[in-house]
């Protein structure tokens, strides 16, 4: 191919390597360094391999020419090769990984040549850490209820950045706070609490906001969520649930929206009572007051963002009343989906689905309780618009005789657009038994459903996270002692399906939802986590936690709030899972922070009840990293106020660990600037690469046990510096060490590379 670029150095032009599957996606990224032990090695190529053509030999990982142990395996749909080594990768190792042409398409197109390389870390995954550590001697900040039997971290939320100052916000629940001085027992509250570099540690209290119930044992705070910008304003905003207020009848429900806008930090010292919000006496009290229809319906039971399930370009609602009544089924449970945008005011859900535009979607059976849980279910691949899902843990499948599972649970994954959701026949109703019914009034989606008594698939569930990073959102669905984490690639373009089993359509001579039909696992990727050696933990929780290690990847999180650590019963435990190409298989969260790639946070005392709310998936403290949070709403605050809870804003770069470089000037000569928060420890040593310097970028040290002074390099890439003498700094390449004691400050020129810089501003190093 005369006049072609051979970019690839491979004999063929540029042009012709255009069919031939090339590599998109590798995990770890090319060049990562600190990888665990336990990661999985995997990319992601154009279009489907023949699985007989991948072997070691065809798809190499290898360190120092030795091969990592294990076979590659591909994926179903062809375009997913991984390596699970056999037993763990080697410690502080450098890893070249490789495609070669032996890869061939099932077209008979050969691979194009691919390299990639990472760097392991000293030890196995992240580990145990106790919760009383949090903002002391690791990352993150502890914040306390301030009430007896407050259960402060009852729910807890990322709500995206309400007041505009480019750090996410976050929304904790105490549902039985007592309010009006007192007065109100168990009015309840939410506590919003303002995103900045506070949260880091300890040290200084964060910036906050309360807002109050509106009657006694109200139970405000019950559910929190962001609510997108659903009055279109380019600000957004927050939703807090209230399922036991009384509005429309006793435990009615009521479910409230606070506009975000640029002056509510400015009101962080004033209480506001939701009921104010709708008559908007201040730019800053401004919002929604939805009110539940009839009596036992618990709306607000849960709240959430929506995305745009309409289509039409601004964001949309969802409120569960799970105690709602259908067709005479009591406990039914009903969702309402309100389609944005919406004016300030008080709104009652009876108008859903006629002057309020939206649906109301019905539950099936009586005691089903749908809408105990919802979530957002982005879509970027299939039809681009935003997909939902709903959970009704009570509900009972059919086995395959025609008995009852008696409150196995069912989740409902339902394609978003108003053609899907076609409600000519009953106007703004979607009745659930229509979602993948396999009959002419269809609705397009999936039904996964429990198959152990009592398992309440779908007590908790999120489609917000990319777990295994093919840019598809996937399923997390948490039950009793399980959770279910469902590929997205496959749901989204068909219908039925189950963490165990998935529904089958009425015209295929099967029972209608019944677990008779083929599993999720014949159909799709999937993993399932399981407590192992921690035992019967009762119910988890589970949410996106962001990418919280840095790999590229979403990670999540786990709630075992009737966890039992070191012999502390219902101490509760909350376990980060490091997501990865190869996430599928069973997965025991007894080995997370061992074995398996993840951190395990443990809570302080008997009864904490840590991890009953998890959260996470943005940066809280400015560092440039996402955070998790976890609640303990049993936890005895400062003070031993009993019950006060607490919530622990997890953050993996620790106080000590970050440092702001602020770069001026090209090349040679460029000077670094540097601050450490209050907390840095003598000697500690940080790590940049030359290459990716920028302003404001955020570094994280090596190692807390690497005692070195000025810049330094790694020529070897053993993730040690080449001397731990600052008198004799080793010229090599590599990477650049930078290290500062207990100094806040300092500055020095990046000369040559491996030279010694001039340092001022630093007692601790020459």
């Amino acid at each position: 191919n005369p006049g072609q670029d051979d970019a690839d150095g491979d004999g063929e032009g540029d042009l012709c390597d255009s069919g031939r599957p090339q590599v998109l996606f590798a995990f770890p990224p090319d060049g990562s360094v600190d990888v665990s032990l336990s990661s999985s090695v995997a990319v992601v190529v154009t279009s489907p391999v023949d699985r007989n053509t991948v072997n070691s030999s065809t798809f190499r990982v290898s360190s120092g020419g030795v091969k990592a142990p294990g076979e590659p395996t591909v994926s179903a749909d062809g375009r997913t090769i991984s390596l699970d080594p056999t037993g763990t990768l080697d410690p502080t190792a450098f890893y070249t990984v490789e495609v070669t042409t032996g890869i061939v398409a099932l077209d008979g197109n050969i691979a194009v040549p691919f390299t990639s390389t990472f760097g392991t870390a000293a030890s196995t995954a992240s580990g145990t850490q106790s919760a009383g550590d949090i903002g002391e001697t690791s990352g993150g900040a502890t914040v306390s209820g301030e009430g007896l039997d407050d259960n402060s971290g009852f729910a807890v939320a990322v709500v995206g950045d309400v007041n505009n100052d480019g750090i996410g916000d976050l929304l904790l629940g105490a549902p039985n706070a007592d309010t009006a001085g007192g007065a109100d027992v168990d009015a309840g509250k939410a506590t919003l609490i303002f995103g900045s570099a506070v949260l880091q540690s300890n040290e200084t209290p964060p910036l906050a906001r309360d807002y109050v119930g509106r009657e006694p044992a109200a139970n405000a705070g019950w559910s929190t969520s962001g609510a997108g910008d659903i009055n279109n304003d380019g600000v957004e905003d927050m939703i807090v649930g209230e399922p036991n207020a009384d509005p429309g009848g006793s435990g009615s429900g009521a479910a409230y929206v606070v506009f975000g806008n640029d002056q509510l930090d400015e009101m962080a010292a004033t209480t506001l009572e939701f009921q104010n919000l709708a008559s908007c006496a201040s730019p800053s009290s401004c919002g929604i007051e939805f009110n539940g229809v009839a009596a036992g319906d618990e709306a607000g039971f849960a709240v959430s963002f929506a995305g745009d399930i309409n289509d039409d370009g601004i964001d949309d609602l969802l409120i569960g009343a799970p105690g709602a009544t259908v067709g005479g089924n009591v406990g039914a449970g009903k969702v309402y989906l309100v389609y944005g945008p919406v004016a300030a005011g008080l709104i009652d859900l009876s108008t859903v689905g006629s002057t309020t535009p939206g649906l109301v979607f019905h539950g099936e059976n009586a005691g089903d309780r749908a809408g105990e849980s919802i979530s957002h279910w982005p879509d970027f691949s299939g039809d681009g618009i935003d997909d939902l899902l709903i959970g009704a843990p009570l509900a009972a499948p059919d086995d395959p005789f025609g008995d009852p599972i008696m409150e196995a649970g069912y989740v409902y994954a339902i394609h978003g657009g108003t053609t899907n959701l076609d409600d000519s026949m009953t106007p703004g109703i979607i009745a659930l038994s229509r979602v993948a019914n396999g009959l002419a009034d269809e609705v397009q989606g999936t039904v996964f459903l429990g198959t152990e008594a009592f398992e309440h698939v779908g007590r908790h569930l999120t489609g917000a996270i990319d777990y295994n990073g093919d840019g598809e959102p996937d399923v997390l669905i948490s039950g009793d002692n399980v959770v279910y984490g469902i590929s997205g690639d496959g749901p989204k373009t068909k219908t039925g399906s189950t963490p165990t089993k998935k529904t089958d359509t009425a015209g295929g001579g099967g029972l209608f939802r019944s677990t008779a039909a083929p599993s999720a696992e014949e159909l799709f990727d999937t993993v399932i986590l399981t407590p192992g050696a921690d035992g019967d933990v009762g119910e988890l929780t589970v949410a996106g936690a962001g990418d919280i290690n840095g790999d590229g990847i979403d990670d999540f999180i786990v709630g075992a709030p009737g966890g039992d650590p070191g012999g502390l019963t219902d101490a509760g435990t909350a376990y980060i899972v490091y997501g990865q190409p190869a996430l599928n298989g069973e997965i025991l969260l007894s080995d997370i922070g061992v074995t398996e790639p993840g951190l395990r946070i443990d809570g302080n005392e008997a009864g904490d009840m840590l991890g009953a709310a998890v959260g996470g998936g943005a940066d809280l403290n400015g560092d440039g990293v996402d955070d998790a949070m976890t609640g303990a709403p049993l936890a005895d605050g400062p003070g031993q106020l009993d019950n006060s809870g607490e919530t622990y804003v997890i953050s993996p770069i620790s106080p000590d660990e970050v440092m702001q470089l602020t770069v001026n000037g090209p090349g040679n000569g460029t000077i670094l600037e540097w601050s450490v928060g209050n907390l840095a420890f003598d000697y500690n040593v940080y790590r940049g690469d030359i290459g990716v310097l920028r302003a404001e970028a955020v570094v994280r040290t090596s190692s807390m046990a690497q005692f070195a002074c000025g810049i330094n390099t790694d020529a070897d890439f053993d993730t040690l510096p080449d001397t731990i003498d600052a008198d004799v700094p080793v010229p090599g390449v590599g990477y650049y060490y930078l290290v500062t004691g207990n100094n806040q400050a300092g500055e020095g020129t990046l000369g040559t590379l491996g030279a010694q810089p001039t340092r001022i501003h630093d007692g601790k190093c020459p």
